[in-house]
């Protein structure tokens, strides 16, 4: 059943914080809980849901979106009173929202996460002509925004990704030492080139260590990688906090969890320009994707330089300020009262 609340808004996720196998103060979702009033949440798991073998023929044939399985729980969000239901992750439960004739005169929000590519293989093939209809569309970066805003113009409005700074923060740290960086995540993550790098690296710094959080690894040929798999909120802060840098192996992307809970622990961070968006040259190295020599060169870079470590690391803390849920929420209010 819906979490109810007194408000104009309805809100239809496949995740939320505090559920089992999601994180507590992870994710999209977590904008629910800085929006003023609280909206109605439609959590898509509290509902029945389509079976993968019924569906699958129709997501092969890309009659419906990859991830679609959520056709009650979305026909009731369009039937609640409230004025305005905002999909908070628009590739997985938006479908019956787009043509007019179902919504009652509701006003549709969607946020979309995946890059251009991406977006292209998980919704129907009819997409663009349903999306059309909506009132408002997130974006979450730069380069998502202009290939939206060609599809769709002033539609498509751009809202950063937030993080709980408040959860996320920095502690003081015992003197960092060359032998403990971090890598963290699943999607889009490029692991094949960070192994690279780390053979590479390992040459010139044999006792250099790293820890990968990921659940999609099994195993790491590597006797200086740790992989580790579901650990708690607690521990990955932890990590976070007492890391000396964040690798963040990537190709393409819009938002990342990963990389502005790091910057809101203080971590400086390598990554492409993918995430240039978010990080704006502040708190972190870029490296060319797919080259892990770029790559291992800059892990050597901060592997021996603590005072580099320390720099960026202010520079990460202030940059994710300026993306708290407080402020990413005011936005979005503003994008609902800009619709109402």
């Amino acid at each position: 059943m819906p979490i109810e609340s007194e408000t104009n808004v309805s809100i239809i996720t496949p995740f939320l914080n505090g559920v089992p196998y999601h994180s507590r103060y992870s994710g999209y979702e977590r904008l629910v809980y800085f929006l003023k009033p609280r909206p109605s949440i439609y959590h898509t798991l509290n509902f029945p849901r389509a079976t993968w073998k019924a569906l699958r023929p129709l997501r092969v044939s890309r009659v419906l979106p990859k991830f679609y399985d959520c056709p009650i729980a979305e026909e009731l969000a369009i039937r609640s009173p409230s004025k305005i239901l905002h999909h908070l992750y628009g590739e997985d439960t938006f479908l019956l929202s787009g043509p007019k004739l179902f919504r009652g005169g509701k006003k549709i929000v969607v946020t979309f996460h995946q890059p251009k590519s991406m977006l292209e293989k998980v919704m129907p093939f009819y997409w663009k002509k349903l999306i059309r209809t909506v009132d408002r569309i997130v974006a979450l970066d730069l380069g998502q925004f202009e290939f939206l805003r060609e599809e769709f113009g002033g539609q498509v409005v751009l809202v950063e990704h937030g993080v709980d700074t408040e959860y996320f923060s920095p502690v003081p740290k015992a003197k960092a030492t060359a032998s403990l960086c971090l890598s963290v995540g699943d999607h889009l993550r490029d692991y094949p080139v960070l192994l690279e790098a780390m053979r590479l690296l390992t040459r010139k710094l044999p006792k250099f260590r790293m820890t990968v959080v990921s659940n999609s690894l099994t195993t790491v040929p590597l006797k200086n990688v740790t992989l580790l798999r579901n650990i708690s909120d607690e521990r990955l802060r932890d990590l976070y906090r007492s890391s000396h840098f964040l690798v963040l192996p990537v190709r393409q992307a819009t938002a990342s969890n990963t990389l502005l809970e790091a910057m809101a622990c203080g971590l400086p961070v390598i990554t492409t320009r993918a995430f240039s968006f978010y990080t704006r040259n502040r708190g972190c190295l870029y490296y060319e994707p797919g080259n892990p020599e770029g790559l291992a060169e800059s892990m050597q870079k901060l592997a021996l330089s603590q005072d580099s470590c320390i720099k960026l690391g202010i520079e990460a803390r202030n940059r994710a300020l300026e993306l708290s849920w407080t402020r990413v929420a005011k936005r979005i209010m503003e994008v609902y009262d800009g619709i109402a």
